[in-house]
């Protein structure tokens, strides 16, 4: 129970601190703001190391435009480890896109989490709203998303399902912001944080097949993970 316990809160830091132009966004997690003129699929799977041991890691991102210039997420996380009950995350949300100026775009956005842990005090539904801002100059871009307000539940909690308000910190945990260049064709690299993680992810074409790869560590908890991403057309 306490390595669960302690396997859990592993899970929720490294979550809380997703042709390349169709990409998906820059984010782990959170909603952004850039814009994705398709739907776009993402697949990636990796390992994580954590004090306690290592995981295997699989994440699904997929982004579409909806209508009215509303944008759509669907990711999910998944760790397992060996022995163990799996471990995941769901994550839905909801952006607006804006543009201030011909560089620059903010985007107001709502997003759900669903975490499934081991056991009902594990298992958590948070509700999040924010703002993504994006800005892009020649071969450079930043971003951040920024969540605002948020509130979370214990659904099967035994005592407790009641929602309660998220604190600055959990906010804060969950921020992410970065900074992208694409100074040679098909190349895309991008360093930021995600909470107190350092993020680093790098996308290129490979015989037509964009292939990604990022590495995230704050010392002691680390993953890597390679992927594949494919587009459609409307």
């Amino acid at each position: 129970m306490y390595s669960s316990c302690i396997r859990s809160f592993s899970l929720t830091a490294i979550f809380l601190c997703g042709s390349l132009a169709a990409a998906t966004g820059p984010t782990w997690a959170l909603p952004h703001a850039q814009l994705v003129a398709e739907p776009t699929l993402e697949l990636s799977g990796g390992y994580a190391q954590f004090p306690q041991g290592g995981l295997a890691v699989a994440r699904f991102d997929f982004e579409s435009p909806i209508k009215y210039g509303v944008y759509g997420s669907l990711m999910a996380h998944e760790w397992l480890a060996l022995g163990q009950l799996d471990e995941r995350f769901v994550i839905g949300g909801l952006r607006y896109p804006i543009a201030l100026g011909s560089k620059t775009q903010l985007a107001p956005f709502v997003q759900s989490v669903y975490f499934d842990g081991s056991s009902p005090l594990d298992r958590r539904l948070t509700a999040r709203a924010g703002v993504a801002l994006q800005n892009i100059v020649n071969d450079w871009s930043w971003d951040l998303s920024l969540p605002l307000v948020g509130a979370k539940v214990f659904p099967v909690h035994p005592s407790d399902s009641t929602w309660s308000w998220l604190g600055p910190l959990d906010l804060l945990l969950a921020t992410e912001a970065g900074l992208t260049w694409r100074g040679w064709t098909n190349h895309e690299l991008r360093v930021g944080l995600m909470g107190a993680l350092i993020r680093l992810s790098y996308k290129t074409m490979v015989r037509q097949q964009v292939i990604t790869a990022q590495l995230a560590s704050m010392g002691s908890h680390s993953f890597f993970l390679l992927g594949w991403e494919k587009s459609w057309s409307r």
